[in-house]
């Protein structure tokens, strides 16, 4: 008879003041971290990966002790996940609370895939018209290119 295995705890670092951006699907992670410059900084990240969700199945977590986001960054989020959820943490309790949308138009967050658009050439500003949220999809104001989130190189 096999001997049973002790059931599983996992706990997952409260922070005090800071950011929790929830989930971002699995593997993601690291996208995040980059976003937000963290790797190799002195910042306190605690980052989960491959958690239990039953929306998603596995998802990942990022939390950042006194982090603080700007709007360019929560779009820059919503771009490599776009079902994430950002809480807002103050004195160990949520504050704000909301989940991330990428806006119509974007501009200068993502670079152009199509090698022939004036935007590779020309220091002209990136633009793009938001067509589906989740897959992302985008298309490029000068050249019409369409993008999906496989091919998004983030500026």
């Amino acid at each position: 008879m096999a001997a049973k295995s002790p059931e599983r705890t996992f706990k997952v670092f409260r922070i005090q003041n800071g950011i929790v951006i929830d989930h971002v699907p699995h593997w993601s992670a690291f996208k995040v971290l980059d976003i937000l410059g963290l790797r190799g900084t002195d910042s306190l990240v605690t980052v989960g990966f491959g958690m239990a969700s039953d929306k998603m199945g596995r998802k990942d977590l990022v939390k950042v002790e006194n982090g603080e986001l700007t709007v360019k960054d929560i779009n820059k989020i919503a771009l490599v996940a776009p079902q994430a959820s950002i809480n807002r943490i103050q004195d160990s309790v949520i504050v704000e609370k909301f989940k991330v949308r990428l806006p119509d138009q974007i501009r200068g967050l993502v670079r152009c895939c199509n090698p022939g658009c004036i935007t590779q050439e020309e220091p002209a500003p990136t633009r793009f018209t938001t067509l589906e949220r989740e897959p992302v999809r985008l298309r490029c104001h000068y050249c019409l290119q369409v993008t999906s989130s496989g091919n998004l190189e983030l500026i």
